[in-house]
């Protein structure tokens, strides 16, 4: 039932009567959903979209990678045909590839065999146990450069550009849950800086989203994760002692991360000093803005400060310092 006003305007419109008609198409709703999901990511980045279908049109082997996709499309429609005529529709192997087909789709981590969902005491670690961080800047440097994959020809990232990173937030068993970091790239503007974020969720990688385009959830490499799951980003071990060179010596020692150089730092904001590398430790003392400390070693996102005057030694955030020098 629609209403108008006097001038032919409608200004209602309500259903008195309706009637459901089937369409003979079935979708389990759990994988419609997650194909209207990727469906939304890619009208939301539909610049990068264009421009890579236009890159992808102007290869010198556009024609024959054009028509290597078309034949795969159409291996993989026979393949799902067969799959689902070989197998009953309740059957446990197809199922299990309904659920690992919709967490494809949404970019997570699969169900093994075993029934479970991958589990890693690198992200879970055990009771009494301190969450270790990551190298968060490789992490967030090899998901951006999988990412350009689909940035098509009107842009390129800038490799090493991501400098550094600050974790924004935790979740309360130390665990990141958002991360940001700097990063450039080349466009038809020229060389172009942004941030990116990376948000977590129950440990994982989750969202990659750019300063330009913030909306836009960009999944993260199922493959980085795994490897990030496993602790393939993890720092290896740190010198805890430093030989230091003569004076007249200008080369400044560094961790074994080589992240950071070792020598003198300045406080930038007011922090706390933490008697371990991790979140959750016991505040030894408070570190007001201004305050030199030396810095020894480095273990993930935290730095080891030791003092020449006696002081309780510990361990401060990277991103609440910044080097003055070896001095």
């Amino acid at each position: 039932m629609v209403t108008k006003n006097g001038y032919g305007i409608e200004t209602n419109r309500t259903c008195s009567e309706y009637e459901t008609v089937g369409t003979n198409l079935f979708a389990k709703p759990a994988l419609y959903d997650a194909l209207n999901t990727v469906n939304r990511q890619r009208k939301a980045d539909i610049g990068r979209e264009l421009s890579r279908t236009f890159g992808d049109l102007t290869r010198p082997d556009a024609g024959s990678a054009m028509a290597g996709l078309i034949g795969d499309a159409q291996a993989i429609a026979s393949d799902m045909i067969s799959l689902v005529q070989i197998n009953a529709c309740t059957a446990p192997g197809l199922m299990r590839f309904e659920d690992n087909l919709r967490l494809f789709a949404l970019n997570k981590q699969p169900i093994r065999l075993g029934g479970e969902a991958t589990a890693s005491s690198v992200i879970t670690p055990p009771a009494g146990q301190p969450f270790k961080d990551q190298n968060y800047r490789k992490l967030i440097e090899d998901l951006i450069l999988d990412d350009t994959k689909r940035w098509g020809a009107f842009a390129q990232f800038i490799s090493g550009s991501v400098t550094s990173t600050s974790i924004e937030e935790r979740d309360k068993l130390g665990r990141p849950l958002r991360v940001i970091a700097p990063y450039s790239w080349e466009g038809l503007q020229g060389r172009t800086s942004g941030r990116v974020t990376l948000t977590f969720s129950d440990g994982l990688p989750e969202c990659l989203t750019y300063s330009e385009t913030s909306s836009v959830c960009h999944s993260p490499n199922r493959r980085i994760v795994a490897r990030y799951l496993e602790g393939g980003y993890s720092y290896p071990g740190v010198e805890t002692t430093v030989n230091r060179k003569p004076r007249d010596v200008t080369e400044t020692p560094v961790s074994r991360t080589g992240e950071i150089p070792l020598g003198m730092y300045r406080v930038e904001r007011d922090t706390q000093l933490h008697s371990e590398p991790h979140a959750n430790a016991s505040i030894v003392a408070n570190l007001s803005r201004g305050t030199k400390v030396r810095v020894v070693s480095q273990t993930g996102s935290y730095l080891e400060v030791q003092s020449r005057q006696g002081r309780v030694p510990g361990y401060i955030l990277q991103n609440d310092v910044v080097f003055l020098g070896n001095q």
